[in-house]
């Protein structure tokens, strides 16, 4: 018996909580390309939606999410070896006025 209705049905409610979300969200893959993005991550850090859907994260904007700490974590959360409870970066946004 084949699992694949199951399997499409949670992909498309986590791509659906992700897209809806009110708050900054990224739905990655393993290999952390970006599947979605939440309307309120766009906005927040001034990314066109449009150009997200399966760039590297660290592709994102103009660089500023090149983190190789952040990669780091990431990956290791993914593989199961590390948990991560609350993780605060400085984003360094070239160009942007604050």
């Amino acid at each position: 018996m084949s699992n694949a209705p199951i399997i499409h049905f949670e992909a498309a409610s986590s791509l659906a909580v992700v897209v809806s979300s009110s708050q900054p969200l990224l739905f990655l893959s393993k290999d952390q390309k970006v599947i979605a993005a939440s309307t309120s991550f766009c906005r927040t850090f001034e990314i066109d939606p449009a150009t997200i859907p399966g760039r590297p994260l660290a592709s994102l904007g103009n660089g500023e999410w090149a983190m190789p700490k952040l990669a780091s974590l990431l990956q290791a959360t993914a593989s199961g070896s590390a948990r991560i409870e609350a993780y605060e970066i400085d984003l360094q946004w070239p160009n942007r006025k604050t």
